[in-house]
This record gives C-alpha cells, structure tokens and sequence, in this order.
C-alpha cells in the first residue's frame, strides 16, 4: 500500500513539474503548493488529473506507456482552464471530469499521429483544444457560476515596477495564477532545477516583449499582455529540451519567440470573436514547425534523447559525439515503428 501511495505521488508531482518541461518532486510540490492560493484552481485540477488517471487504467492504458505523460499534464492544464473561470460546483467537477476524459482520448489520437507520421512531440495541443471547446461550450450553461472571487491582490507586490510586474506574473500565468508571489516561486524553481531553462526563459520574455512593444509603440500595453507566456515556453523548449543547447540553438530559440509575436497578434484576433483565449496555440504552432523542419533537414543538433534536464541533455550530447559522431552513415533496421 505505501509502495503504490508513493508512485502514485510521484505520479501527480512529476505531472506538475512537466508544466514546466521538467521532472523532479521539488519542483512539481512548489507549483503543487501555488495553486492552493487559488482553491478552484487546485481542487479541479487534482479531480481532472484523477480522471484522466483513472480513466487511462479503465480503457488499458499503461503507466509504463509514454502518452502517460502526455495526457495527464494535458489534463491539469485543462482542470486549471476550468477553475480558474468557474466556482466549484458539481456542474463544474462533472465538466471536468468529461473534458479530462475527452483529453486522454485526444492526446492518445494525437500522440499516435504525431508520433508515428511526423515524429513530433504532442506538446500541450490537447490542452489547447480541450479548453477551446468547454469555453465555448459553457457560454450556453447558465448552470456554471462564472469565479469572481479568484483575484487576489495580496500576491501582488505593489511597490514593483510595472516591467517587474508584468514579468513576474507571466510565470504565474504558466498556472493560471497571474501573480507577482506566484510567479516568484516559479522563478525560483526554475532557477534550482536548470540555469539553462533559467536563462532561456528570462531572455526569451525580454525579447519578446520588446518586440510586440516595439510592434504596438506601447511598452505597457506588450507588458500588460497576459499572453506573453507564450515567449517564455517557446524560448524554452527550443533552446534547452528539443535542441542542444548552444548558442546556435539559443538563436534558432529567439528567433521563434520573434515568429511567435505575430502568430499571437493575429490569432488574438481571430479568438477574440468568440471570446476565449489564445492559450498556448503560437507556442504549440512554432515550436513543432521549428522542430519538424530542422529534424528533416538534417539539423545536427536536434535533441533526439531528451533527458531530465537540458544541462544532462548536453553532457548525454557532448559524450555521444566525443565517442562516435553524426555524421557516419549508421545501420538501421529494416522497418519503421516498434516491433
């Protein structure tokens, strides 16, 4: 029984830390720790990472499979969606538990495509459309009770400069949470897991900000714009998880947060005529473009063994290419998939 208890929190903190591309207990229990500022928001999306927990084990699908995490972070991010909108009612858990539902069938689909066509990572995609569908949707449910309790500015820190501000609560946005305090205690567990993702984040923000400031000639309305998450994530997962990082990587990583400016602007209209949110949709979009198109054209430094870490990812590359290299044809078995 303790065995399983402990797997199973392993389970639940490592889904957390995959918010944020990373994998360690630590991290996934300080990101589990700031949504409790927000009970909705808490509450919904332990019930959405249950389901889909549950449900994955009722139709077969095993811990050991890799579209395990796929959909289970998937689904956090859309217990979030909800309770960062809705009170806590049992409309709500059971919307909820429908859309969690709906995303482990979307993620397993899209998983298997991705996966076996265009050798690509899911991403967040599921999330995005999930979370699409039930704000659409629940205009139609007078049932729901819109959350307006969910603003706290006591996690706010008055005396900060507005780029500060701004800055700090785009971390918090990573879980639903745009706070000053909240996006602080992301920094930090950013900081203590990977300097690497510590960097790209910081860099990829201010690059991205400058140039949508320097796009609408308003840098408080670019710093003001919840959406600029986006720039963090696609800095990240560019610059240290699905390249090696170097300074090539960091660049082909900036120059896709500077792509993202304009995606974001023109789906922002686009979504904004039916009221919802952008999500993640500019991330998802250049970060698979990026990597399906360097990994066809033959980019030496694709991160095709992705570690824990993007410094374990490097020293995995540097030892690799010390020992053998890329570029001498190598033998491959006669079939594609797994047999």
């Amino acid at each position: 029984m303790k065995k399983h208890l402990l797997h199973f929190t392993d389970n639940l903190l490592h889904s957390y830390s995959t918010l944020l591309f990373m994998k360690s207990r630590i991290v996934g229990a300080l990101l589990l720790l700031c949504t409790l500022f927000n009970i909705n928001i808490a509450i919904l999306g332990v019930i959405a990472w249950l389901t889909t927990f549950a449900f994955a084990r009722f139709i077969g699908i095993k811990k050991e499979d890799v579209v395990h995490t796929v959909y289970t972070y998937n689904s956090l991010l859309v217990g979030f969606a909800i309770g960062y909108l809705f009170r806590i009612t049992p409309l709500s858990i059971f919307l909820t538990i429908g859309a969690s539902i709906l995303t482990v069938l979307l993620s397993y689909t899209l998983f298997t495509l991705f996966n076996y066509y265009l050798r690509l990572p899911v991403l967040n995609i599921p999330f995005t459309i999930v979370s699409s569908i039930i704000y659409l949707a629940a205009v139609k449910y007078s049932a729901l009770f819109v959350d307006a309790s969910y603003s706290k500015d006591v996690l706010n820190i008055a005396s900060l400069p507005p780029v500060l501000h701004g800055f700090f609560s785009s971390f918090g946005v990573l879980l639903f949470s745009p706070y000053d305090i909240i996006g602080i205690v992301v920094i930090v567990a950013i900081l203590l897991y990977s300097r690497i993702i510590f960097l790209l984040s910081v860099v990829s923000y201010f690059v991205g900000i400058s140039i949508f400031a320097l796009l609408k000639g308003s840098y408080s309305q670019a710093i003001s714009d919840i959406s600029s998450f986006n720039f963090i994530l696609i800095g990240i997962a560019l610059g240290g998880i699905f390249l090696i990082p170097s300074k090539r990587s960091y660049i082909l990583a900036l120059t896709g947060v500077i792509i993202s400016v304009f995606i974001l602007d023109a789906v922002s209209v686009f979504w904004s005529t039916f009221g919802i949110p952008i999500f993640t949709l500019p991330f998802n979009l250049v970060v698979l473009l990026f990597v399906y198109v360097l990994r066809n054209v033959g980019y030496p430094k694709v991160n095709n063994f992705i570690k824990e870490s993007p410094e374990e990812s490097l020293a995995n590359y540097l030892n690799f290419s010390r020992r053998f290299d890329y570029f001498t044809p190598q033998p491959f078995l006669p079939f594609s998939g797994k047999w």
